[in-house]
Protein backbone atom coordinates (compact mmCIF):
# COMPACT_ATOMS: atom_id res chain seq x y z
CA UNK A 1 0.00 0.00 0.00
CA UNK A 2 1.23 3.31 -0.34
CA UNK A 3 2.92 5.38 2.18
CA UNK A 4 0.46 7.28 4.35
CA UNK A 5 2.75 9.96 3.93
CA UNK A 6 1.94 10.72 0.50
CA UNK A 7 3.90 14.31 -0.64
CA UNK A 8 2.93 17.13 -2.87
CA UNK A 9 4.33 19.04 -5.21
CA UNK A 10 2.34 21.69 -7.26
CA UNK A 11 3.14 24.47 -10.29
CA UNK A 12 6.32 23.62 -11.11
CA UNK A 13 7.80 26.53 -13.42
CA UNK A 14 8.58 24.69 -16.61
CA UNK A 15 9.10 25.81 -20.38
CA UNK A 16 7.18 24.75 -23.15
CA UNK A 17 8.16 21.57 -25.57
CA UNK A 18 11.03 20.38 -22.65
CA UNK A 19 11.88 17.50 -21.63
CA UNK A 20 12.23 16.81 -17.92
CA UNK A 21 13.07 14.00 -15.47
CA UNK A 22 11.25 13.41 -12.61
CA UNK A 23 12.19 11.49 -9.79
CA UNK A 24 10.69 9.00 -7.01
CA UNK A 25 12.08 8.38 -3.86
CA UNK A 26 10.13 5.73 -1.89
CA UNK A 27 10.67 2.27 0.26
CA UNK A 28 7.86 0.59 -1.13
CA UNK A 29 5.09 0.91 -2.95
CA UNK A 30 3.56 4.63 -4.36
CA UNK A 31 1.58 6.36 -6.72
CA UNK A 32 3.15 9.36 -8.73
CA UNK A 33 1.19 12.25 -11.02
CA UNK A 34 2.21 14.40 -13.38
CA UNK A 35 0.18 16.41 -14.60
CA UNK A 36 0.42 20.57 -16.32
CA UNK A 37 -1.54 22.73 -15.21
CA UNK A 38 -4.98 23.25 -16.62
CA UNK A 39 -4.58 26.66 -17.83
CA UNK A 40 -1.71 25.45 -20.33
CA UNK A 41 -3.92 23.20 -22.44
CA UNK A 42 -4.10 23.28 -26.67
CA UNK A 43 -7.54 22.18 -26.64
CA UNK A 44 -7.44 22.65 -30.94
CA UNK A 45 -3.96 21.80 -31.45
CA UNK A 46 -3.38 24.63 -33.12
CA UNK A 47 0.25 25.96 -31.66
CA UNK A 48 -2.15 28.55 -29.42
CA UNK A 49 -2.64 28.21 -25.34
CA UNK A 50 -6.57 27.87 -24.72
CA UNK A 51 -5.02 30.76 -22.69
CA UNK A 52 -4.00 32.88 -25.21
CA UNK A 53 -6.59 31.63 -28.24
CA UNK A 54 -9.20 33.60 -29.10
CA UNK A 55 -10.86 30.50 -30.36
CA UNK A 56 -9.55 27.53 -28.12
CA UNK A 57 -12.00 24.85 -29.40
CA UNK A 58 -11.71 25.74 -33.34
CA UNK A 59 -8.51 25.65 -35.22
CA UNK A 60 -8.08 28.15 -37.41
CA UNK A 61 -8.67 26.61 -41.73
CA UNK A 62 -6.92 26.83 -44.78
CA UNK A 63 -5.12 29.74 -45.29
CA UNK A 64 -4.15 30.91 -41.72
CA UNK A 65 0.24 30.70 -43.28
CA UNK A 66 1.54 31.33 -46.35
CA UNK A 67 2.01 27.89 -47.20
CA UNK A 68 -1.61 26.86 -46.92
CA UNK A 69 -3.05 29.48 -48.98
CA UNK A 70 -6.48 29.15 -50.85
CA UNK A 71 -6.58 30.12 -54.16
CA UNK A 72 -9.42 32.25 -55.81
CA UNK A 73 -8.00 32.66 -59.25
CA UNK A 74 -11.21 31.06 -60.67
CA UNK A 75 -13.83 32.30 -57.73
CA UNK A 76 -11.93 35.86 -57.71
CA UNK A 77 -13.20 36.31 -54.63
CA UNK A 78 -13.93 34.79 -50.69
CA UNK A 79 -16.10 35.36 -47.93
CA UNK A 80 -14.76 34.48 -44.89
CA UNK A 81 -14.01 35.10 -40.44
CA UNK A 82 -10.69 35.73 -39.53
CA UNK A 83 -12.12 35.28 -36.01
CA UNK A 84 -9.97 32.23 -34.95
CA UNK A 85 -7.49 32.78 -37.54
CA UNK A 86 -3.71 33.41 -36.07
CA UNK A 87 -1.59 36.62 -36.83
CA UNK A 88 1.22 35.07 -39.25
CA UNK A 89 1.54 38.24 -41.41
CA UNK A 90 3.44 40.82 -38.91
CA UNK A 91 6.19 43.66 -39.27
CA UNK A 92 8.83 40.91 -38.13
CA UNK A 93 7.48 37.72 -39.89
CA UNK A 94 8.65 35.62 -43.35
CA UNK A 95 6.61 36.79 -45.01
CA UNK A 96 5.50 40.43 -43.70
CA UNK A 97 6.52 43.94 -43.78
CA UNK A 98 5.86 46.76 -41.62
CA UNK A 99 2.86 47.72 -42.62
CA UNK A 100 1.24 44.65 -41.04
CA UNK A 101 -1.24 45.06 -37.99
CA UNK A 102 -1.93 42.87 -35.06
CA UNK A 103 -5.33 42.11 -36.92
CA UNK A 104 -5.52 38.10 -37.63
CA UNK A 105 -4.55 36.72 -40.88
CA UNK A 106 -5.90 35.09 -44.08
CA UNK A 107 -3.75 34.83 -47.33
CA UNK A 108 -4.76 34.01 -50.66
CA UNK A 109 -3.53 33.33 -54.46
CA UNK A 110 -4.61 34.52 -57.58
CA UNK A 111 -3.34 33.98 -61.11
CA UNK A 112 -3.14 36.65 -63.84
CA UNK A 113 -4.24 35.97 -66.60
CA UNK A 114 -3.01 36.50 -70.41
CA UNK A 115 -3.58 39.71 -70.36
CA UNK A 116 -3.95 41.04 -67.24
CA UNK A 117 -2.03 44.64 -66.68
CA UNK A 118 -3.77 45.93 -63.77
CA UNK A 119 -5.34 43.99 -60.26
CA UNK A 120 -8.25 45.49 -58.39
CA UNK A 121 -8.31 43.95 -54.61
CA UNK A 122 -10.91 44.98 -52.93
CA UNK A 123 -11.87 44.17 -48.86
CA UNK A 124 -14.88 45.02 -46.48
CA UNK A 125 -14.71 44.12 -43.09
CA UNK A 126 -11.03 44.20 -42.99
CA UNK A 127 -8.45 46.73 -41.53
CA UNK A 128 -5.66 46.16 -44.17
CA UNK A 129 -5.30 43.92 -47.49
CA UNK A 130 -1.72 43.54 -48.80
CA UNK A 131 -0.52 41.96 -52.08
CA UNK A 132 2.62 39.66 -52.55
CA UNK A 133 4.83 38.17 -54.99
CA UNK A 134 5.25 34.17 -55.39
CA UNK A 135 8.14 34.53 -53.17
CA UNK A 136 6.03 36.18 -50.36
CA UNK A 137 8.09 39.55 -51.23
CA UNK A 138 5.60 42.73 -50.30
CA UNK A 139 4.31 44.47 -53.53
CA UNK A 140 1.97 46.90 -52.12
CA UNK A 141 -0.93 47.20 -48.94
CA UNK A 142 -4.20 49.33 -48.75
CA UNK A 143 -6.45 50.77 -46.40
CA UNK A 144 -8.00 53.36 -48.26
CA UNK A 145 -12.47 54.08 -48.20
CA UNK A 146 -14.80 51.81 -48.08
CA UNK A 147 -15.92 50.13 -51.35
CA UNK A 148 -19.09 50.60 -52.11
CA UNK A 149 -20.08 46.16 -52.39
CA UNK A 150 -19.96 45.87 -48.23
CA UNK A 151 -23.40 45.87 -47.67
CA UNK A 152 -23.91 45.76 -44.44
CA UNK A 153 -20.25 45.65 -43.59
CA UNK A 154 -18.94 48.94 -42.25
CA UNK A 155 -15.87 49.07 -42.37
CA UNK A 156 -13.06 47.82 -44.79
CA UNK A 157 -10.68 49.24 -47.43
CA UNK A 158 -10.09 49.61 -51.14
CA UNK A 159 -7.31 49.41 -53.38
CA UNK A 160 -7.46 49.44 -56.83
CA UNK A 161 -5.66 49.11 -60.04
CA UNK A 162 -2.47 47.15 -58.69
CA UNK A 163 0.32 47.12 -61.51
CA UNK A 164 0.90 42.99 -62.24
CA UNK A 165 2.03 41.08 -65.30
CA UNK A 166 0.18 38.36 -67.23
CA UNK A 167 0.68 34.84 -66.28
CA UNK A 168 1.73 35.66 -62.72
CA UNK A 169 0.74 33.86 -59.30
CA UNK A 170 0.68 36.43 -56.42
CA UNK A 171 -0.72 36.30 -52.91
CA UNK A 172 -3.66 38.45 -51.28
CA UNK A 173 -3.29 39.20 -47.33
CA UNK A 174 -6.34 39.75 -45.74
CA UNK A 175 -5.61 41.45 -42.34
CA UNK A 176 -9.04 41.20 -40.18
CA UNK A 177 -10.69 40.97 -36.79
CA UNK A 178 -14.48 38.68 -38.00
CA UNK A 179 -16.51 38.70 -41.16
CA UNK A 180 -14.85 40.09 -44.12
CA UNK A 181 -14.96 39.79 -47.87
CA UNK A 182 -12.59 40.16 -50.47
CA UNK A 183 -12.82 40.27 -54.11
CA UNK A 184 -10.22 40.25 -56.56
CA UNK A 185 -10.53 41.34 -60.19
CA UNK A 186 -8.23 42.04 -63.06
CA UNK A 187 -9.18 45.31 -64.72
CA UNK A 188 -11.11 44.62 -68.13
CA UNK A 189 -9.48 46.24 -70.40
CA UNK A 190 -7.16 43.20 -69.89
CA UNK A 191 -10.09 40.84 -71.06
CA UNK A 192 -9.72 37.54 -73.63
CA UNK A 193 -13.29 36.67 -74.38
CA UNK A 194 -12.70 33.90 -76.65
CA UNK A 195 -9.61 32.91 -74.87
CA UNK A 196 -7.39 32.55 -77.93
CA UNK A 197 -4.26 34.51 -76.35
CA UNK A 198 -5.25 37.94 -77.74
CA UNK A 199 -6.40 40.30 -75.67
CA UNK A 200 -9.57 42.12 -76.94
CA UNK A 201 -8.00 45.76 -76.90
CA UNK A 202 -5.49 44.08 -79.89
CA UNK A 203 -7.94 41.23 -80.79
CA UNK A 204 -10.07 42.13 -84.67
CA UNK A 205 -12.84 39.69 -83.40
CA UNK A 206 -12.86 39.83 -78.89
CA UNK A 207 -15.43 36.81 -78.95
CA UNK A 208 -14.73 34.61 -82.15
CA UNK A 209 -12.00 32.71 -82.01
CA UNK A 210 -9.82 31.73 -85.04
CA UNK A 211 -10.49 28.08 -86.41
CA UNK A 212 -8.45 25.15 -87.47
CA UNK A 213 -5.75 26.60 -89.68
CA UNK A 214 -5.05 29.48 -87.40
CA UNK A 215 -1.18 27.95 -87.34
CA UNK A 216 0.90 25.66 -88.63
CA UNK A 217 0.17 22.81 -85.99
CA UNK A 218 -3.65 23.41 -87.16
CA UNK A 219 -3.19 23.24 -91.11
CA UNK A 220 -6.45 21.90 -92.42
CA UNK A 221 -5.81 19.51 -95.19
CA UNK A 222 -7.09 20.03 -98.82
CA UNK A 223 -5.50 16.81 -100.60
CA UNK A 224 -8.94 15.10 -101.33
CA UNK A 225 -11.33 18.47 -102.26
CA UNK A 226 -8.36 20.32 -103.95
CA UNK A 227 -10.21 23.63 -102.65
CA UNK A 228 -11.47 25.34 -100.03
CA UNK A 229 -13.74 28.63 -99.44
CA UNK A 230 -12.53 30.52 -95.99
CA UNK A 231 -12.87 33.97 -93.90
CA UNK A 232 -9.43 35.22 -92.62
CA UNK A 233 -10.85 37.77 -90.69
CA UNK A 234 -10.74 36.28 -87.24
CA UNK A 235 -7.55 34.20 -87.65
CA UNK A 236 -4.28 35.64 -86.10
CA UNK A 237 -0.98 36.60 -88.62
CA UNK A 238 1.03 33.48 -87.65
CA UNK A 239 3.19 33.52 -91.00
CA UNK A 240 5.10 37.13 -90.66
CA UNK A 241 8.84 37.60 -91.79
CA UNK A 242 10.34 36.92 -88.48
CA UNK A 243 8.14 33.89 -87.46
CA UNK A 244 8.49 30.25 -87.68
CA UNK A 245 7.60 29.58 -90.23
CA UNK A 246 7.92 32.85 -91.93
CA UNK A 247 9.25 34.27 -94.78
CA UNK A 248 10.62 37.66 -95.83
CA UNK A 249 7.82 37.99 -98.13
CA UNK A 250 5.04 37.37 -95.51
CA UNK A 251 2.25 40.08 -95.48
CA UNK A 252 0.68 41.72 -92.22
CA UNK A 253 -2.35 40.24 -93.59
CA UNK A 254 -4.48 37.30 -91.44
CA UNK A 255 -2.97 33.72 -92.35
CA UNK A 256 -5.38 30.38 -92.41
CA UNK A 257 -2.59 26.99 -92.93
CA UNK A 258 -3.16 24.02 -95.37
CA UNK A 259 -1.81 20.71 -96.26
CA UNK A 260 -1.83 19.20 -99.70
CA UNK A 261 -0.34 15.36 -100.48
CA UNK A 262 0.94 15.18 -103.98
CA UNK A 263 -0.21 11.79 -105.91
CA UNK A 264 2.31 9.37 -107.67
CA UNK A 265 2.53 11.09 -110.94
CA UNK A 266 2.77 14.67 -109.58
CA UNK A 267 5.47 17.19 -111.20
CA UNK A 268 4.02 20.57 -111.26
CA UNK A 269 1.31 22.27 -109.09
CA UNK A 270 -0.99 24.97 -109.58
CA UNK A 271 -2.51 27.03 -106.63
CA UNK A 272 -4.55 29.91 -107.05
CA UNK A 273 -6.45 32.30 -104.80
CA UNK A 274 -8.82 34.73 -104.70
CA UNK A 275 -9.95 37.32 -102.36
CA UNK A 276 -6.66 37.13 -100.84
CA UNK A 277 -3.51 38.95 -101.32
CA UNK A 278 -0.63 36.25 -101.30
CA UNK A 279 0.13 32.47 -101.05
CA UNK A 280 3.10 30.79 -99.68
CA UNK A 281 4.31 26.91 -100.63
CA UNK A 282 6.15 25.28 -97.91
CA UNK A 283 7.73 22.19 -97.45
CA UNK A 284 6.45 19.14 -94.85
CA UNK A 285 9.44 20.98 -92.21
CA UNK A 286 7.79 24.95 -92.91
CA UNK A 287 10.71 25.80 -95.04
CA UNK A 288 9.60 28.27 -97.48
CA UNK A 289 10.05 27.51 -100.93
CA UNK A 290 7.80 29.72 -103.41
CA UNK A 291 5.24 32.95 -103.39
CA UNK A 292 3.12 34.37 -105.37
CA UNK A 293 0.99 37.49 -106.16
CA UNK A 294 0.50 37.24 -109.75
CA UNK A 295 -2.66 37.75 -111.57
CA UNK A 296 -6.70 38.03 -110.95
CA UNK A 297 -7.73 34.30 -111.61
CA UNK A 298 -10.69 33.98 -114.36
CA UNK A 299 -12.64 31.91 -111.46
CA UNK A 300 -12.48 34.40 -108.55
CA UNK A 301 -16.64 35.35 -109.58
CA UNK A 302 -17.45 37.99 -107.42
CA UNK A 303 -14.45 38.36 -105.82
CA UNK A 304 -12.66 41.54 -107.39
CA UNK A 305 -8.91 41.14 -105.46
CA UNK A 306 -6.75 37.87 -105.43
CA UNK A 307 -3.68 36.34 -106.93
CA UNK A 308 -2.34 33.16 -109.11
CA UNK A 309 0.25 31.13 -108.43
CA UNK A 310 0.99 28.50 -111.21
CA UNK A 311 3.47 25.72 -112.26
CA UNK A 312 5.32 25.23 -109.43
CA UNK A 313 7.65 22.47 -109.24
CA UNK A 314 6.85 19.74 -106.78
CA UNK A 315 7.60 15.83 -105.65
CA UNK A 316 5.47 12.93 -106.06
CA UNK A 317 3.48 11.18 -103.08
CA UNK A 318 5.18 14.26 -100.50
CA UNK A 319 3.38 16.44 -98.18
CA UNK A 320 3.12 20.33 -98.80
CA UNK A 321 2.08 23.25 -97.31
CA UNK A 322 0.05 25.75 -98.84
CA UNK A 323 -0.06 29.59 -96.50
CA UNK A 324 -3.12 31.86 -97.84
CA UNK A 325 -2.67 35.42 -96.20
CA UNK A 326 -5.88 37.59 -96.20
CA UNK A 327 -7.92 39.79 -94.61
CA UNK A 328 -11.43 38.89 -95.18
CA UNK A 329 -12.97 35.60 -97.74
CA UNK A 330 -11.23 34.24 -100.17
CA UNK A 331 -11.11 31.02 -102.29
CA UNK A 332 -8.10 28.60 -102.50
CA UNK A 333 -8.06 26.03 -105.45
CA UNK A 334 -4.94 23.80 -105.34
CA UNK A 335 -4.35 20.94 -108.32
CA UNK A 336 -2.38 18.93 -110.00
CA UNK A 337 -0.88 19.56 -113.42
CA UNK A 338 -3.18 17.65 -115.69
CA UNK A 339 -0.43 15.64 -117.53
CA UNK A 340 0.74 14.07 -114.05
CA UNK A 341 -2.75 11.98 -113.83
CA UNK A 342 -2.87 8.42 -113.07
CA UNK A 343 -6.30 7.88 -114.33
CA UNK A 344 -6.40 4.01 -113.48
CA UNK A 345 -4.57 4.26 -110.18
CA UNK A 346 -1.76 1.75 -111.45
CA UNK A 347 1.10 3.41 -110.34
CA UNK A 348 2.26 4.29 -113.81
CA UNK A 349 1.49 7.85 -114.78
CA UNK A 350 -1.19 8.32 -117.93
CA UNK A 351 1.37 9.64 -120.20
CA UNK A 352 4.25 6.34 -119.86
CA UNK A 353 1.13 3.90 -119.35
CA UNK A 354 -0.59 1.65 -122.71
CA UNK A 355 -3.55 1.13 -120.55
CA UNK A 356 -4.25 4.61 -118.79
CA UNK A 357 -7.93 3.86 -118.13
CA UNK A 358 -7.51 0.41 -117.28
CA UNK A 359 -5.37 -1.18 -114.51
CA UNK A 360 -3.84 -4.92 -114.44
CA UNK A 361 -5.80 -7.18 -112.89
CA UNK A 362 -4.95 -10.55 -110.51
CA UNK A 363 -1.70 -12.43 -111.48
CA UNK A 364 0.04 -8.87 -112.77
CA UNK A 365 2.87 -9.46 -110.24
CA UNK A 366 4.28 -12.43 -107.85
CA UNK A 367 2.03 -10.67 -104.88
CA UNK A 368 -0.91 -11.65 -107.04
CA UNK A 369 -0.66 -14.38 -108.48
CA UNK A 370 -3.61 -16.39 -109.80
CA UNK A 371 -3.84 -19.51 -108.69
CA UNK A 372 -5.03 -22.02 -110.90
CA UNK A 373 -4.43 -25.71 -109.40
CA UNK A 374 -8.19 -26.43 -109.71
CA UNK A 375 -8.87 -25.38 -113.15
CA UNK A 376 -5.89 -25.79 -114.41
CA UNK A 377 -5.60 -22.98 -116.69
CA UNK A 378 -6.50 -19.66 -117.77
CA UNK A 379 -7.81 -17.89 -120.48
CA UNK A 380 -6.18 -14.11 -120.08
CA UNK A 381 -5.12 -10.89 -121.96
CA UNK A 382 -1.92 -9.21 -121.31
CA UNK A 383 -2.29 -6.25 -122.93
CA UNK A 384 -2.30 -3.65 -119.58
CA UNK A 385 0.02 -5.53 -117.98
CA UNK A 386 2.77 -4.39 -116.89
CA UNK A 387 6.07 -5.49 -117.70
CA UNK A 388 8.10 -8.14 -116.22
CA UNK A 389 11.17 -6.86 -113.92
CA UNK A 390 12.08 -10.57 -112.18
CA UNK A 391 13.54 -12.21 -115.71
CA UNK A 392 17.22 -11.70 -116.22
CA UNK A 393 18.21 -8.78 -117.90
CA UNK A 394 17.58 -9.54 -121.37
CA UNK A 395 18.20 -6.43 -123.66
CA UNK A 396 16.97 -8.07 -127.44
CA UNK A 397 14.48 -9.97 -125.41
CA UNK A 398 11.52 -7.24 -123.86
CA UNK A 399 8.76 -8.47 -126.31
CA UNK A 400 7.18 -12.15 -127.07
CA UNK A 401 8.67 -12.08 -130.45
CA UNK A 402 11.85 -12.17 -129.56
CA UNK A 403 11.29 -15.89 -128.06
CA UNK A 404 12.27 -18.36 -130.01
CA UNK A 405 11.98 -22.06 -129.54
CA UNK A 406 14.91 -24.66 -129.73
CA UNK A 407 13.85 -27.64 -132.49
CA UNK A 408 15.04 -30.02 -134.45
CA UNK A 409 14.38 -32.15 -137.59
CA UNK A 410 13.47 -35.30 -135.92
CA UNK A 411 11.29 -35.58 -133.33
CA UNK A 412 12.93 -36.47 -129.98
CA UNK A 413 11.60 -38.10 -126.69
CA UNK A 414 10.47 -34.73 -125.11
CA UNK A 415 10.48 -34.22 -121.37
CA UNK A 416 8.64 -31.40 -119.99
CA UNK A 417 10.51 -28.53 -121.36
CA UNK A 418 11.87 -25.72 -118.98
CA UNK A 419 13.05 -22.35 -120.68
CA UNK A 420 16.66 -21.34 -120.41
CA UNK A 421 18.44 -18.33 -120.87
CA UNK A 422 21.32 -18.51 -123.72
CA UNK A 423 23.32 -16.09 -123.03
CA UNK A 424 25.92 -17.25 -125.80
CA UNK A 425 23.12 -16.14 -128.78
CA UNK A 426 21.38 -13.99 -126.36
CA UNK A 427 17.76 -15.78 -126.87
CA UNK A 428 15.72 -17.85 -125.07
CA UNK A 429 15.38 -21.83 -125.79
CA UNK A 430 13.53 -24.79 -124.17
CA UNK A 431 16.44 -27.50 -123.48
CA UNK A 432 13.90 -30.63 -123.93
CA UNK A 433 16.02 -32.31 -126.55
CA UNK A 434 18.49 -34.89 -126.72
CA UNK A 435 22.19 -33.85 -125.82
CA UNK A 436 23.49 -35.65 -128.82
CA UNK A 437 21.32 -33.74 -131.30
CA UNK A 438 22.67 -31.52 -134.07
CA UNK A 439 21.17 -27.67 -133.67
CA UNK A 440 20.59 -25.21 -136.19
CA UNK A 441 23.28 -22.72 -136.52
CA UNK A 442 20.76 -20.09 -135.53
CA UNK A 443 20.08 -22.44 -132.04
CA UNK A 444 22.28 -22.75 -129.18
CA UNK A 445 21.73 -25.64 -126.28
CA UNK A 446 21.26 -24.25 -123.24
CA UNK A 447 24.67 -23.81 -121.37
CA UNK A 448 25.25 -24.97 -117.50
CA UNK A 449 24.76 -21.87 -116.12
CA UNK A 450 21.12 -20.86 -118.04
CA UNK A 451 18.76 -19.07 -115.58
CA UNK A 452 15.20 -20.74 -115.80
CA UNK A 453 12.80 -18.56 -116.96
CA UNK A 454 9.03 -17.79 -114.92
CA UNK A 455 7.76 -17.46 -118.37
CA UNK A 456 4.61 -19.97 -119.26
CA UNK A 457 5.54 -23.51 -121.16
CA UNK A 458 4.47 -23.81 -124.39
Amino acid sequence: MPSPRAHRLIAFGVAPNTLYYVVVEADAEFVVSVEENGGADDSDNDGICDAQDDCPNEAPGAGDVFATAVDITVSTGAIGDATCYSNAYTATSTPGDASASDDHDVFYTYTTGVCATTLDVELCGGDVVHLLSASGAHLASGDATLPAFCGSLTTGSSLSAFGVAPNTLYYVVVEADGEFVVSVEENGGADDSDNDGICDAQDSCPTQAPGAGDLFATAVDITTSGDAVGDATCYSNAYTGSSTPGDVNASDDHDVFYTYTTGVCATTLDVELCGGDVVHLLDASGAHLASGDATLPGFCGAITTGSSLIAFGVAPNTLYYVVVEADAEFVVSVEENGGADDSDNDGICDAQDDCPNEAPGAGDVFATAVDITVSTGAIGDATCYSTPTQLPVRPAMLVPRMITMCSTPTPPVFVPPHWMWNSAVAMWCTCSMPAAHTWPAAMRPCPASAVPSPRAHR
